[in-house]
């Protein structure tokens, strides 16, 4: 493992190794209903193949080498040597559950150790012997072929070593007597990886981990000093002895490629064919109605085309029907070498005779042996014998990517969204500013005006003082105490109005400021908020598995389709929807859709639908789990919430609310408890953890059609527009996308009904009303006789609620509630003012709960 210098590096790996597996994992369900669907095979190998080459460099071989099997398996797939059938499907993706089991250890700092040779072999068995891997057994004697690297193996070495890097292949000898022979081999590859990254070993690394003593190990070195290797071998006292040489890659590939190409094969066929049990089960899938044969011919060496009569009958054999297998295989048959014998397995509707007739010629064929194959009776078959051939070096086609793309830190991203949310209450600090001097300015022209009348009556005022005070003055200095005077005011009026000028222009230039920065803050936290933007495809894109394995371990025949898949949302909210999605699935799995005698005895199609939706409505974004099962009936719910005294005998609820109550605490009409579900948490648990999002949940229902769960979600739980009202003393923020609109009202346009329950009558449609001062037990101002409605739209209920003033629109930073105020009914979260006052978020879907709670 690479030390925590490199934790930048490792991250990187984690990120795209999952990004791996979620492609793998993908592509091989889909290859269930398109077996053949070539781009889909190539991207499942080079996804493999990028994940065994990527873990090798981060010294991960037991990812490595366990990835190399399922790599091995899509070479035979891409090369038309195996055939996709649901057993093998199966068998991939509990491999992919392993591969995922062992990056998680890796990310908790462990390793690995559970014995995965059962799987392998499973796997290989779809393979055949050609791919077997056996283990070096723990005698005193080696054989130098069984450490020779096939092409196949020299040609990935030679894919991660770059030019100028130097290998060592380091043989190292172990001494049997040593305590702690069984486990020198894999102390050994710890005290060599610090030198280096080794790129394989033979045996390899799951055999160094099996805790088997092993005489011989060749390690593969990547290092430049062979002194540094060998005083890590003489620290140890397990080796009995070592040989050190540097490694040519190059030169030994083709020292392999020739080798296999020399090797002739022999017929080496059992008469006595040994299938395991998943390589059977494949086979009967594939065969089906059909029958097999197995056609053995021998060869005239004498033939001038001897070296291609076996590819010539492999045509001609295609010609009567699917040729499953050939031994040896196809490729093998194209390396222009003469093979004796040739043992080919056909899938047919034709008989014995007519094969024979396909086959019978005298100058290719010596002599041949037909025989139908009865699958029934075959308890172990094996149609893979073992043959040494050529092994063409293939690589993978990478299509281009023209995409710029940089990789950021979220922890980055999470921090320039806080700055720019910071610039948002800075903004909103700004606007509050203005507000006042525009109060001033409104101020100083009430003043201005006062004193213009003042000074105008001045000299009238003044006059009728002297003559009061019988003070006779002569016109002459009369006129001139009111010249002075009038000058004096004319000045004074006069620098007023400059003053009120300037003010003016001020006010003008900062309104024109603010609004250039509010544009450019929005754009701002619109920009970084979609590098926080994810397409719910991810989450989407795990149902897929979940459906599968469930209709099978339930017996049900599902299909699940999915719509909006690039509706894109917050990424702090992708992360938590994936549990109450899945206890949506489930539940829709588990009680929605019926077993499929159930579907057909109902005039159903016998396969039942899912449907994950999602869609932007505003600055929401609604998502739906829809299946076209059973459905809910509400009579059933209603009476079972009267057991269980949720709601009263005589309650009066619509169909709606009486559907809600199954997200009620411990709910539930499962007759019995499975691993599924039915445990009376799951949807409890689902409503809570949406309610965590600042979002809503609702069911709607119909008997024998279907049911939906609709989720409706915030884009962003971080900046939201908001309506600021006032009650009483208090301030108060209602998120505007729930707001429809306000009106100004008086007391008299509030009617009582039955209960002195109060209505508005809105455009002929009569609202409940709700007042803010009493669900928050605030007092009101009593002395204001017009009030302003709020019209409130949640889950398609209305209802208006009645504050003191609205005092405007703004974008507010959610900040959360801590500690004992975290849980307080009504309230979401809070926010800080330009002023740098702070004020509560509404929680506008609880306070239809609230006036319920209070009364």
């Amino acid at each position: 493992m690479l030390d925590s210098e490199n934790a930048e590096l490792l991250e990187i790996f984690f990120e795209e190794a999952q990004n791996l597996v979620d492609t793998l994992e993908e592509n091989i369900m889909s290859l269930e209903d398109d077996p053949h669907n070539s781009e889909t095979i190539d991207e499942i190998f080079r996804a493999a193949h990028t994940l065994k080459g990527s873990s090798a460099s981060v010294d991960m071989m037991e990812l490595s080498g366990f990835t190399h099997v399922i790599e091995d398996v899509f070479d035979a797939v891409r090369d038309n040597k195996l055939k996709i059938c649901n057993g093998l499907v199966d068998l991939l993706l509990n491999s992919l559950d392993v591969i995922k089991d062992m990056l998680n250890a890796r990310l908790n700092g462990d390793v690995y150790l559970q014995d995965v040779s059962e799987l392998e072999n499973k796997l290989r068995g779809f393979l055949g012997n050609k791919y077997q891997t056996t283990f070096v057994e723990s005698v005193d004697s080696t054989n130098d072929n069984e450490f020779l690297l096939s092409s196949l193996e020299l040609s990935d070495m030679r894919e991660v070593v770059g030019l100028g890097q130097k290998v060592l292949r380091v043989v190292i000898h172990f001494d049997k007597d040593n305590p702690m022979s069984t486990i020198a081999g894999i102390q050994m590859f710890q005290a060599l990886k610090d030198l280096g990254p080794i790129l394989c070993t033979v045996p390899n690394y799951e055999q160094l981990i099996a805790g088997e003593f092993l005489k011989r190990v060749d390690y593969y070195l990547m290092c430049l000093n062979n002194r540094n290797v060998e005083d890590k071998i003489n620290l140890s006292d397990v080796a009995l002895s070592y040989t050190i040489d540097e490694f040519d890659i190059a030169s030994e590939l083709t020292k392999a490629v020739s080798r296999e190409r020399d090797t002739v094969v022999h017929n080496t066929a059992s008469q006595e064919l040994q299938l395991s049990n998943d390589e059977l089960i494949s086979l009967r899938e594939i065969v089906g109605d059909a029958k097999l044969f197995e056609v053995k011919l021998n060869f005239n060496k004498d033939n001038p085309m001897s070296t291609i009569s076996g590819l010539q009958m492999l045509q001609a054999l295609k010609s009567l029907g699917e040729v499953y297998k050939s031994i040896p295989d196809s490729e093998d048959l194209l390396s222009d070498k003469f093979f004796d014998c040739i043992v080919y397995y056909l899938i047919s509707n034709t008989s014995v005779d007519s094969i024979s007739r396909k086959v019978d010629l005298s100058d290719v064929v010596v002599s041949f042996d037909i025989k139908e194959i009865d699958l029934k009776n075959v308890k172990d078959v094996d149609l893979s014998i073992e043959v040494n051939s050529n092994v063409s070096v293939k690589e993978s086609k990478k299509t281009p990517v023209n995409v710029n793309l940089i990789r950021i830190d979220s922890k980055r991203i999470d921090s320039i969204l806080n700055l720019v949310s910071e610039a948002v209450i800075s903004k909103s600090a700004y606007n509050q500013i203005n507000s006042d001097m525009t109060s001033f300015l409104y101020g100083f022209n009430y003043f201005y005006d006062y004193q213009e009348s003042f000074y105008n009556s001045f000299l009238i005022d003044l006059k009728m003082i002297f003559k009061d005070i019988g003070l006779e003055l002569e016109s002459s200095v009369e006129n001139r105490i009111a010249s002075l005077v009038g000058h004096n005011i004319d000045k004074a009026l006069h620098d007023m109005v400059g003053l009120r000028d300037l003010l003016v222009k001020i006010l003008q230039d900062s309104k024109f400021a603010s609004n250039r920065l509010s544009r450019i803050i929005t754009d701002l936290h619109e920009s970084v908020l979609k590098t926080r933007m994810l397409p719910v495809s991810g989450i989407f894109s795990r149902f897929a598995r979940v459906v599968r394995d469930l209709s099978k371990k339930l017996g049900k025949v599902v299909e699940l389709s999915t719509e909006g898949e690039d509706t894109e949302v917050d990424k702090s909210i992708i992360d938590d929807l994936v549990d109450p999605l899945m206890h949506c699935v489930r539940n829709s799995m588990d009680h929605g859709l019926e077993t499929v005698d159930e579907r057909l005895s109902k005039g159903k199609n016998k396969t039942g639908h899912i449907i994950l939706r999602a869609k932007h409505e505003g600055n929401v974004i609604s998502i739906e789990i829809e299946d076209d099962g059973r459905g809910i009936d509400s009579n059933v719910i209603r009476q079972r919430s009267i057991e269980k005294g949720l709601i009263k005998k005589d309650s009066v609820l619509s169909e709606s609310e009486i559907l809600n109550l199954i997200f009620e605490p411990g709910f539930s009409t499962a007759s019995q408890v499975t691993d599924v579900s039915g445990r009376g948490v799951g949807l409890d648990v689902v409503k809570n953890s949406v309610k965590k999002l600042n979002g809503t949940i609702v069911i709607d229902s119909k008997v024998n059609v279907g049911t939906t769960f609709k989720i409706k979600l915030p884009l962003t739980l971080v900046i939201v527009q908001g309506l600021l009202v006032k009650s009483g003393s208090e301030i108060y923020v209602f998120p505007l996308n729930s707001v429809l609109e306000t009106h100004r009202i008086s007391e008299d346009n509030i009617k009582l009904i039955e209960n002195n329950h109060e209505v508005y009558d809105l455009r002929e449609e009569v609202l409940s009303v709700l007042r803010l001062d009493e669900l928050f037990n605030i007092k009101g101002d009593q002395n204001l006789y017009d009030k302003f409605l709020i019209v409130i739209s949640v889950n398609d209920k209305k209802a208006g609620i009645v504050v003191d003033a609205i005092l405007g629109e703004e974008d507010f930073v959610v900040k959360p509630i801590k500690d004992k105020y975290a849980s307080s009914p009504g309230i979401v979260g809070a926010t800080t003012l330009g002023n740098g006052k702070v004020v509560l978020i509404i929680d506008v879907f609880r306070l239809f709960y609230l006036k319920d709670m209070k009364g």
